[in-house]
């Protein structure tokens, strides 16, 4: 179309609406997409490129046969502009430079896309249904519900009991059905209607889209309304939080904070001014205010079911039971015990930690107490973690043997329901080379001066709690040390539970990799010892669908059934923790927690309590994909002091896990590449 050794002139494009990157196919994958990067803020030509600025790193996947879909004319105009390539070089392999100014789009760059997996027809055919079957849940899930207030729905990943950060965005079925069956069938529903929330029909809380794993956050909201809340009040609120989220998808893993209101904190009333607004008129807002403080008074009754004091005892009959566990038990006691004892006390103990966190954060907000405040208040609490590392030190000065230290952590695996993760007593994750490990030290000095304990007095007064200051601060001091204590004994069920799998299945000369394939309700009622004989179609068909599902692109929130063709990924906000700036070098342990990790910024997938053993080492930093700002990880750092960035998403994480020195300031929220 062009005679060759011509000389093409591009004129120089200032201040652009947008730059970026398009791959006419998913370039790790191959999988039938447009991705698009782009930076749509900085007005420059070269960040994507680059990877120079914090606006670099949002992102658009939009499956080819639907890019009518597109609702954005400059992104419709830019696929428009590439399908004009692709016919004109004849192929769907491009990687193309762009920049869009007043809908005029600027091409830089062609190039032809290399190293490209082959993708079958067979695959496309599989692909796309899988695509239509998803478009058709999302329709289904969406409707109004009987028993449920909000005309729509939302779907997210990292919401509520986020799924993303624990089970991981592509889980295999084994991790996925045993974290249902534990934890978001009914068990979370269960903990809630105990602590004075509404009472709910539907108790499924998690779903799948194609292998990926989303939180009903319908259902989620609903579960936060207290108990006694009135219908058209309770309807009001839902609708909002719903629409509320649908617009700031870059809050989904802060919902509890900047979305919706869950609980009681001293700052109620700002709460509902800020987050509720004119939704609610002055008789509703008193109402919706009166119910939260009666439902707190009423779960830090000693006695109550879903009190802190009830649910350890819970927990401690859960110990003694595992006591009496054989090397090998039969896998639904181990599931049955494991949710009475282990996983509704759990939720309990976890939401009570989460109504601390937000009392903590209601007296910085009213000005009552300082950031230094809350680190001090961290570091005079004690938990598993300083059990841990004073085990630890015990291990290396021959004070404890490593018997006795696997009986109290020797369950824990960075993948607490994955099979094919390693227990911390079948592989050496625990570092006792050095000398010198992290130290937490508790410093037990008095919490807050005289002059906060009476502002504090004087409020606890205003809205007729019945805690003294001093029992007020046990309160929360108890409710973070019993999640973590309840955390490292509930998941000794699961540990089992994994075991006894591996042990049934081992016996039956299957391999693990295979296992993983499977759902846990295949191993619930196992009758005969040849029982797997009969479910190797199973795993070959659930293996053809993780595939499936790793090649499929959906956002990290889902509205309507568009979703299922167009995943647009925004700046994830990740959570800080600490005021410190470093700069080091990056370590990955996604895929290999084998590296050397010493004086690094260790980057971590998902916030699982299975990773403690890195502050073993010492490290610098830590930086996670996922994680909210309540998250295992999250708690960890401020108990360790450590500088981290919990949560910053897909794309960014992608991008740093790349680098080799990076520098992560938290004293001003951000990551220097």
């Amino acid at each position: 179309f062009i005679k060759k050794n011509q000389i093409i002139i591009q004129e120089m494009i200032l201040n652009p609406d947008i730059s970026g990157v398009l791959f006419t196919r998913e370039p790790n994958t191959n999988a039938p997409y447009y991705v698009v990067n782009y930076d749509d803020i900085s007005g420059l030509t070269d960040t994507v490129t680059s990877g120079s600025s914090e606006f670099s790193n949002k992102s658009l996947n939009v499956y080819r046969d639907k890019y009518s879909y597109l609702r954005s004319p400059r992104f419709k105009k830019l696929i428009k502009s590439t399908k004009e390539l692709e016919k004109l070089f004849n192929t769907q392999e491009l990687d193309i430079e762009f920049c869009i100014k007043n809908l005029n789009i600027y091409l830089f760059q062609v190039r032809q896309l290399t190293n490209l997996k082959n993708w079958k027809k067979k695959t496309n055919k599989l692909f796309k249904n899988n695509l239509k079957q998803i478009e058709k849940k999302i329709i289904k899930s969406s409707k109004k519900q009987k028993g449920l207030f909000g005309k729509k729905n939302v779907f997210g990943q990292m919401p509520d009991w986020n799924p993303a950060e624990i089970i991981g965005q592509n889980p295999k079925p084994l991790a996925y059905s045993l974290y249902r069956k534990l934890i978001t069938d009914k068990v979370w529903a269960i903990a809630r209607e105990k602590m004075e929330y509404k009472k709910l029909n539907d108790k499924s809380l998690m779903i799948n889209f194609g292998g990926l794993p989303y939180i009903n956050t319908k259902l989620s909201f609903n579960s936060f309304l207290p108990k006694k809340l009135k219908k058209n009040l309770s309807e009001k609120l839902i609708n909002f939080w719903l629409w509320k989220l649908k617009n700031n998808p870059k809050l989904h893993d802060k919902i509890e904070f900047d979305i919706a209101i869950t609980c009681f904190s001293f700052d109620i009333e700002e709460k509902i001014n800020q987050l509720i607004g004119k939704i609610l008129n002055k008789k509703e807002r008193k109402s919706f205010k009166n119910q939260t403080i009666e439902q707190f008074n009423k779960i830090i009754a000693k006695d109550h079911l879903g009190s802190i004091d009830f649910n350890l005892k819970q927990i401690n009959l859960l110990k003694e039971k595992q006591k009496k566990y054989n090397n090998i038990t039969d896998i639904k006691t181990l599931i049955n015990d494991c949710k009475k004892y282990g996983t509704v006390p759990f939720s309990i103990l976890a939401r009570h930690a989460f109504i601390s966190k937000s009392i903590l954060n209601s007296l910085y907000n009213l000005k009552i107490i300082s950031n230094k405040d809350i680190s001090n208040f961290y570091l005079n609490i004690s938990s598993v973690a300083t059990d841990f590392i004073n085990d630890v030190n015990n291990l290396k000065k021959n004070q404890i043997s490593r018997k006795k230290f696997n009986s109290l952590y020797g369950h824990l695996r960075p993948g607490t329901y994955d099979i094919e993760s390693k227990r911390y007593d079948e592989t050496n994750y625990i570092n006792i080379s050095n000398k010198d490990v992290t130290k937490i030290e508790i410093h037990n000095k008095n919490i807050f001066n005289l002059n906060q304990k009476k502002k504090i007095s004087k409020i606890l007064k205003k809205f007729k709690i019945n805690l003294s200051v001093q029992e007020l601060i046990n309160y929360m001091k108890k409710s973070f040390s019993s999640r973590e204590y309840a955390k490292l004994i509930f998941t000794k069920n699961v540990s089992q539970i994994l075991k006894s799998i591996k042990k049934i299945s081992s016996k039956n000369g299957f391999k693990i990799k295979d296992i993983a394939y499977l759902k846990i309700e295949n191993f619930i009622s196992v009758k005969n010892k040849s029982f797997l004989k009969k479910i190797k179609k199973e795993i070959l068909t659930n293996k053809q669908k993780y595939q499936l599902s790793r090649s499929t692109k959906l956002a990290q929130i889902i509205h309507d059934s568009n979703g299922a063709f167009i995943a647009p990924f925004q700046m994830n906000l990740p959570n800080y923790i600490s005021n410190k700036k470093i700069s080091g070098k990056v370590v990955d342990l996604s895929e290999n927690s084998s590296k050397k990790i010493n004086n690094k910024i260790v980057l971590i997938e998902n916030a699982d309590p299975g990773y403690d053993w890195i502050f073993t080492y010492k490290i610098k930093g830590l930086i996670t994909k996922y994680g909210g700002v309540n998250s295992h990880m999250a708690i960890r750092c401020r108990e360790f002091d450590l500088p981290a960035a919990i949560g910053c998403g897909p794309q960014f994480y992608n991008e740093i896990k790349n680098k080799e020195n990076i520098t992560l300031d938290c004293s001003v929220n951000k990551i220097e590449i």
